[in-house]
């Protein structure tokens, strides 16, 4: 695990201060019948910029957060689990608002996919159905207008 913790995304436009685990559950279903080893699972994933402040010195700062929600696959068999971390980014000064909304909305948000995966993998690793792997996702840089 703590590889995980010092693993970061760095990009030359935001740069993560800190991440965190904010909550974890998971379900590693029933014992399977002899000679099954499989897990299908659906993965929701939910993502925000929860806040955006400065400290004194103008430094700008979005803080992230990432849900990523497993729900059983129909076979009965499982893994059931749900993630919610979230990070702290900091922009250059050069960097407009915008521009860094959108980086944190995907450099930021592929950071703390990639360290809630590896959390959720380490944790069914030792599931009774055996490993699981989540899908490598992209997120886009495009802000939503609202």
């Amino acid at each position: 695990m703590e590889s995980l913790q010092k693993q970061r995304i760095e990009s030359p436009l935001i740069t993560c201060v800190t991440r965190k685990v904010d909550s974890l559950s998971f379900d590693g279903g029933m014992i399977p019948k002899e000679g099954v080893n499989k897990s299908d699972v659906e993965c929701n994933v939910r993502n925000a910029i929860t806040s955006a402040f400065s400290d004194e010195n103008g430094v700008r700062f979005r803080q992230l957060n990432l849900v990523i929600e497993l729900l059983p696959g129909n076979e009965g068999h499982y893994y059931r689990s749900e993630i919610s971390v979230s990070g702290i980014y900091r922009a250059p000064a050069d960097l407009d608002d915008d521009a860094f909304d959108r980086e944190a909305l995907s450099t930021g948000m592929q950071d703390l996919y990639s360290y809630a995966r590896g959390i959720i993998e380490n944790v069914a690793a030792g599931g009774v159905w055996g490993p699981l792997y989540l899908p490598q996702i992209g997120f886009s840089n495009q802000k939503e207008n609202s």
